[in-house]
This record gives structure tokens, C-alpha cells and sequence, in this order.
């Protein structure tokens, strides 16, 4: 018999409107549990004060769960949980290393430097002291265990998506323009130099068109690159239902290409907003790709870092629009049968009901 309501407590420092965090709330909704969040904005209450806003929010909700999620981003506040969470069975999502990205993906800082010993730390004490920790891929499940140290207690669940998975797929453009779509935060796992390099390779083309919406860490440079490009179209930043839109109008929705170690070990959000809607995926071929999707039958893979191969990949798809269909409509069936966020979610949610009732 259930001694109280079905309660997991989401902690920390969390966007509650990013896809990870929405899917996982979502998937675990959808299975029975209450979410109830403990969540402090960090630019409203920057430094000490989020642990003490933390600290005075989570009494209200101490005696209503048994269960803390540490939510992404987690490493600046997981030991709070702990000790706040005293006896109570604490859950993380490990999702991205800090120390992978800033050191080994963006290059921010040395390994070690000050901020790479430091990002290391957080780390290794955020995959220690939870009790159970959640990662998005079987390459970066092994990432963790051979960095920071072999784990028992850990589970793969994929990002998935928080677009609705009952909209139904537009059908694909016949127009004169075939556009290619790809959004992202401009960072060097996603390898936009080399969409760049492919829009200069396909130049002649007249009717391929590019647009890639958002800013980040290289965003300058690759508007350099592209300045003398007329078949590029630059957007800024969308909200979110504004992005779903443009992807909706895309004839092919571009991935990730670049060529550092995180690019093997993740399957970027863009893939999963492309299959939920139905959209033929161009994407670099990694290992973490491979966990999911099949080349030529759900998704079209190109050599990592290699523009050419991508030009080669949208021109073959720009001709051959029965195959755009029949990816597009394998990547529906598959997101719909196994990536739904209740899908997702469903060996968490079983897990965590075991240890729930013991």
C-alpha cells in the first residue's frame, strides 16, 4: 500500500521551460508521479542566496517526497540536496559534464587550469554522492564511468522532445526552393563551419537555400566565413513555438558535424525536434547517432567534419524526394513508437516506483 502520494521533488537551479527538464517532468507526469518543483532562478538569486532560497523552499516540501531529481544543470547544487535530503533517495541528471564541455568541447579553459580542476570536482562529486544518475546516451554513460569512476546505480534516457507528438507531419515542399534547416547555440560540437563550407560548395545551386537560426560562442566567426555567401540566411534566436514553425517549413533539417569527442557522444536536440515532426535528418555519422537511428532508413548520415560529404548528402536529398519522404516518415514512426517522452521515461518511472514501495 502506498504510505503517501506518488511525489518526486524536481531541486534546483533548473529552466523549467528546457526540453530535457520538460520531457522528463512530462514522461514521469504520464506514469502517475507528482512533480513538485523546488526551484530557484539563479539570476534572480545569484551566489549564496540560491542556497538559501533552496533551503527555504525545500522545507515546505520535505515531508510530502521520498524522491529529489536534481535537474539539469546539477553539479553546483546536488550536495545541497544531500544534505537537505538526508535519507531520502536522490536522483541526478548528469546530462552534460562540465568539465567535458568547457575544457574538451568549447575550449574555455585547460584541464588543468583553476576552472578545469574545479569543473572536474563538480563533477566527480555530483556522479558520487547521487543515488542514482541519469545520463542521455550510452556513449556519454561511458564517458562518465571511465572519467569519474564505475557506477552501479545509472540509466540511459534519451533528450526526446517536448513538441507534441500527435501533430502531424507537413507534407514535404515541392517548391522551386529546397531549404535546409539547422538551429543551435554556435558551439564547436556542432560543426556549423562545415554547413558553411557545404553552402559554399553548393553555391551554383540557385535553388538551395540555408537558414540557420540562433547565437553563441562562434557565432561571429561563422557569419565571417559566410559573408560573401548569398545562399545563407542568418536568424537570431526564436522562442520556441516560433522555431517549431521554421523547422515545420524546412525541406531538410540539419544536425551536428563537428569533430570534437562530444560530438560522438550526443544526439542533439535538433535530431529529435526533426524526427517528432516528421522531418528527413541530415546528420553526422557517431557512434551515439547509431544508438537510435538507421542510416538511409530514419535518418541520412555524412562523414563528421567533412563539407563535402555533407553537399554531397543535400544534393542527393534535394534530388530525390520520394527518399525525403520515406525518411520523414520513418523518423515519425520511430519517435512516436519509442522517443515519446512517456516512452522515455518509462524504465525511470518503474525503478523509481520500486524503490518507492520498499
Amino acid at each position: 500500500m502506498i504510505k503517501k502520494e506518488k511525489s518526486i521533488c524536481f531541486f534546483g537551479i533548473y529552466n523549467s521551460n528546457y526540453s530535457r527538464n520538460q520531457v522528463l517532468k512530462t514522461g514521469l507526469q504520464a506514469h502517475g508521479w507528482t512533480i513538485i518543483d523546488c526551484r530557484v532562478d539563479p539570476k534572480e538569486h545569484s551566489g549564496f542566496k540560491k542556497y538559501w532560497q533552496l533551503f527555504s523552499l525545500f522545507k515546505n516540501y520535505k515531508n510530502r517526497v521520498d524522491i529529489i531529481f536534481v535537474a539539469y544543470p546539477a553539479q553546483s547544487v546536488l550536495w545541497l540536496a544531500k544534505v537537505l535530503g538526508f535519507k531520502k533517495y536522490i536522483v541526478v541528471d548528469a546530462f552534460t559534464s562540465l568539465y567535458d564541455s568547457n575544457v574538451y568541447d568549447r575550449r574555455l579553459y585547460s584541464a588543468f587550469s583553476w576552472c578545469g580542476i574545479r569543473d572536474y570536482l563538480l563533477d566527480k562529486l555530483t556522479w558520487c554522492l547521487a543515488d542514482l544518475a541519469l545520463v542521455d546516451t550510452k556513449q556519454h554513460l561511458e564517458f562518465w564511468q571511465k572519467t569519474f569512476g564505475v557506477k552501479k546505480n545509472t540509466m540511459v534516457v534519451y533528450l526526446g522532445s517536448k513538441i507534441d507528438e500527435r501533430l502531424p507531419i507537413d507534407r514535404l515542399s515541392k517548391a522551386d526552393t529546397f531549404l535546409v534547416h539547422f538551429h543551435g547555440h554556435y558551439i564547436p560540437l556542432q560543426g556549423i563551419e562545415y554547413i558553411v563550407g557545404a553552402a559554399q560548395i553548393l553555391a551554383s545551386e540557385k535553388d538551395i537555400k540555408f537558414r540557420l537560426i540562433g547565437s553563441g560562442q562562434e557565432y561571429k566567426k561563422i557569419q565571417m566565413m559566410a559573408r560573401q555567401l548569398k545562399n545563407i540566411e542568418f536568424m537570431p534566436e526564436l522562442d520556441f513555438a516560433d522555431l517549431v514553425g521554421k523547422i515545420k517549413e524546412a525541406d531538410l533539417v540539419l544536425g551536428i558535424f563537428g569533430n570534437t569527442p562530444k560530438t560522438k557522444r550526443v544526439i542533439p536536440n535538433k535530431v529529435f525536434e526533426g524526427l517528432a515532426l516528421g522531418k528527413p535528418i541530415l546528420t553526422a555519422d557517431t557512434p551515439a547517432i547509431r544508438e537510435l537511428l538507421i542510416d538511409s532508413i530514419n535518418v541520412i548520415l555524412c562523414q563528421s567534419a567533412n563539407s563535402k560529404s555533407l553537399a554531397e548528402e543535400i544534393l542527393r536529398l534535394k534530388k530525390d524526394l520520394p527518399l525525403r519522404e520515406s525518411i520523414g516518415r520513418e523518423a515519425k514512426i520511430l519517435y512516436d513508437e519509442e522517443l515519446s517522452p512517456k516512452k522515455l521515461t518509462a524504465e525511470l518511472a518503474n525503478f523509481l516506483e520500486r524503490q518507492y514501495y520498499v
